[in-house]
């Protein structure tokens, strides 16, 4: 399988045993993270004055233009706003860069425990095909990897792509893009449970290591349910023992929330989540002071989603 992320630049789930109790963010820390985001806002008020300055500027040059030269003003225009232009276009760069930088980072340590944030590496490959649920295709690609803890849970997630590349017939089929989440769980479950979108063509669980297929495909009794997802247990009575649950709302409740299409695998005590979505692109405005709170939800909207879910799916088991 072709695979874009070498061995060292690929990290094991086994990582997020490893956080166990976590530990607290120092002051010293706090400290830092409070002065990278003084930087930002900083950064961000320059160039919002820079902004202010050169529109003036070009503003009462035209104004100039056309009391003094009485000629047609639109050779100065075109001038003047190329220039303003490509002087703007460099400072927002660097604003730019300086903000995607830190502040996913500020607010991710702000609000989880034990943070390893690794855009340039991805998650190993075999803690997604080890859950035997998605086609391998033969190509894979992961980065963007982070680890951290919250409460008693510990989590791990990374930017997924699987496809399929047939050279000959040059077609290209995705079997899975988006982000892959595992949760560890400080219990297990008493049995594993698989359930999935239709859209990913799911038919059956791939056979263990032994070559047998011990998981079935349940029927569930909620049409509207049957009819979204398909599920996978290794009996129909063990599948009725979880649509008995609260489950079905849950799962309802968080596809209304994030309008994705999704994979849920509960494996002993883990939960794999492939949530097969887009990033949401940052819109950064420059026009107005930086709110942590706005910024946190725009960086955390998709992991708090989740979040919720998998401590609303660990409730049930407990």
């Amino acid at each position: 399988m072709n695979n874009d992320n070498n061995t060292n630049n690929q990290t094991n789930v086994e990582e997020i045993e490893s956080l166990d109790n976590g530990t607290s963010l120092s002051a010293s820390d706090a400290a830092s993270l409070e002065e990278k985001f003084a930087e930002i806002e900083h950064k961000r008020k320059k160039f919002y004055q820079l902004f202010l300055i050169l529109i003036g500027i070009m503003v009462a040059g035209s104004i100039f233009y056309i009391i003094v030269f009485q000629y047609d003003i639109i050779v100065y225009l075109l001038v003047s706003g190329l220039i303003v232009f490509f002087i703007l276009k460099i400072q927002f760069e660097q604003y730019k860069k300086l903000y995607e930088s830190n502040m996913e980072d500020i607010c991710l340590k702000k609000t989880f425990r034990d943070v390893v944030n690794r855009p340039d590496m991805g998650m190993d490959q075999e803690v997604v095909f080890g859950t035997n649920v998605l086609f391998k295709g033969n190509i894979y690609k992961s980065r963007n990897y982070l680890c951290a803890k919250y409460d008693n849970t510990t989590f791990a997630c990374a930017d997924v792509l699987v496809e399929d590349e047939n050279k000959e017939l040059q077609s290209r089929i995705t079997y899975f893009k988006g982000q892959w989440y595992v949760f560890q769980l400080d219990h297990s479950v008493n049995e594993n449970l698989y359930l999935a979108d239709k859209w990913f063509g799911i038919k059956e669980i791939q056979p263990d290591s032994t070559g047998n297929k011990i998981y079935k495909k349940v029927v569930a009794k909620d049409e509207a349910f049957a009819k979204h997802y398909d599920l996978f247990a290794k009996s129909q009575e063990i599948g009725n023992a979880f649509l008995n649950t609260d489950l079905v709302k849950i799962v309802n409740d968080f596809d209304e929330k994030t309008k994705a299409r999704f994979i849920i695998c509960l494996i002993e005590n883990r939960i794999h989540i492939g949530f097969n979505k887009d990033k949401t692109k940052k819109f950064i405005n420059f026009f107005e002071p930086i709110d942590y709170e706005t910024e946190k939800e725009k960086f955390l909207a998709d992991i708090n989603h989740v979040r919720e879910f998998v401590d609303q799916i660990n409730s049930l088991f407990k």
